[in-house]
C-alpha cells in the first residue's frame, strides 16, 4: 500500500522537499547582512543625535553616525567599544550610556 505524502504531508506536519534547481546557487555575498548601529535598535537615537555622560569627572560626548559612532575624531563600530576606550575594562555599552528599552527603566 503507497502512501500519497502529497495528500498526508499537511496533515502529519511532514515537509516537502524539492532538490534545488540548477540556476539557483547559494551565493556566501548574497547570503551574509551586517547590522549597521542603528538600523534595528530602537535603544538608539536618531543618526546625528549625540550621547552625553559623565565618568569619573570627564565629560564623554558622542555622535550617533549611521554606520557606526563618533567619539573625540575616531570612529568606532560600537558603544561597548568607545566604552572600554573610555574605561580601560570591558563595557556593555548600552549600560555604560545609560540606553536601556523604556520598560527597563520605567519597572526600576
Amino acid at each position: 500500500m503507497a502512501i500519497d505524502l502529497e495528500i498526508i504531508a499537511p496533515i502529519v506536519g511532514i515537509a516537502r522537499c524539492n532538490p534545488p534547481q540548477a540556476d539557483l546557487r547559494w551565493t556566501p555575498k548574497l547570503s551574509v547582512t551586517r547590522k549597521v548601529a542603528g538600523d534595528l535598535d530602537s535603544r538608539l537615537p536618531p543618526h546625528g543625535s549625540y550621547l552625553e555622560r559623565e565618568y569619573k569627572g570627564r565629560r564623554i560626548i558622542v555622535k550617533v553616525l549611521a554606520d557606526g559612532f563618533e567619539f573625540e575624531g575616531r570612529a568606532y563600530r560600537s558603544l561597548s567599544a568607545i566604552a572600554r576606550e573610555v574605561t580601560g575594562t570591558k563595557r556593555n555599552g548600552f549600560l555604560f550610556f545609560n540606553l536601556l528599552p523604556i520598560h527597563v527603566l520605567y519597572y526600576r
